[in-house]
C-alpha cells in the first residue's frame, strides 16, 4: 500500500497539533504533535485504501454477469464503485 498520502498527512497534522500544543510549550507541543500526526497518518492510509478498493471493486463489478450472461454496463459499475470502495478502505 502506498504510504505517500499518510505520511504527508501525517506531517502536516503533526505540525497542526504542535501549534495547538503550543499552549503548554514541551510537553503540549510534543504531545499535540504526536496525537494530531497519528489522526492525520492513519486519515491519509484510509484515502488510499479508499482509491484502491474503488479500483479492484470496478474491475470486479465489471466481470459480474446477471442471469442472462449480460455484463454490467460500465456506467453503473462507475457508479456502485466508490460505495463499494469505502466500505472496503474503512475496514
Amino acid at each position: 500500500m502506498n504510504t505517500a498520502y499518510g505520511a504527508a498527512a501525517a506531517g502536516v497534522g503533526a505540525g497542526v497539533g504542535a501549534a495547538a500544543g503550543s499552549v503548554i510549550p514541551g510537553v503540549g507541543t510534543a504531545s499535540g504533535a504526536a496525537w494530531m500526526g497519528s489522526r492525520a497518518f492513519t486519515a491519509g492510509m484510509v484515502k488510499e485504501a479508499r482509491t484502491m478498493e474503488t479500483g479492484s471493486a470496478y474491475r470486479e463489478f465489471l466481470n459480474l454477469r446477471d442471469d442472462t450472461g449480460n455484463k454490467m454496463d460500465p456506467g453503473m459499475a462507475r457508479i456502485l464503485a466508490p460505495g463499494s470502495g469505502t466500505a472496503s478502505g474503512a475496514i
